[in-house]
């Protein structure tokens, strides 16, 4: 994950920490998209690690899943990303994208009500 959005995700993270609502302290972060070597990228692998999956995971009351993928206002979905995101959808979840820290706010929520 670059700097920026690494930054916005601290932020986006240290936003639910202190909410009055607990049900965005559940969210958590999903660190599959850093840069490794190749042996530990290989083991990481081998354990089940997926490229594509989005950077935010927060449960939700009735079985439903929010997954947010947060890129900075510049930033672009790699194909791989699409697809996941797509397929996710079409199984259920609730799959967004969000473009920098106050677009990831509003999404969370207009999701937590």
């Amino acid at each position: 994950m670059r700097n920026i959005e690494a930054s916005i995700q601290k932020a986006v993270i240290s936003w639910c920490r202190n909410h009055d609502n607990p049900l965005y302290h559940e969210i958590f972060h999903v660190p599959n998209g850093e840069k490794r070597d190749k042996i530990t990228a290989f083991k990481l692998k081998r354990q089940g690690v997926v490229a594509g999956v989005p950077d935010l995971c927060l449960p939700l009351p009735g079985g439903k899943t929010l997954w947010i993928e947060l890129k900075t206002q510049k930033g672009r979905l790699s194909a791989t990303q699409k697809k996941l995101i797509a397929r996710w959808a079409e199984l259920g979840h609730i799959v967004k994208v969000a473009y920098g820290y106050t677009e990831c706010i509003e999404l969370l929520e207009g999701v937590v009500r």
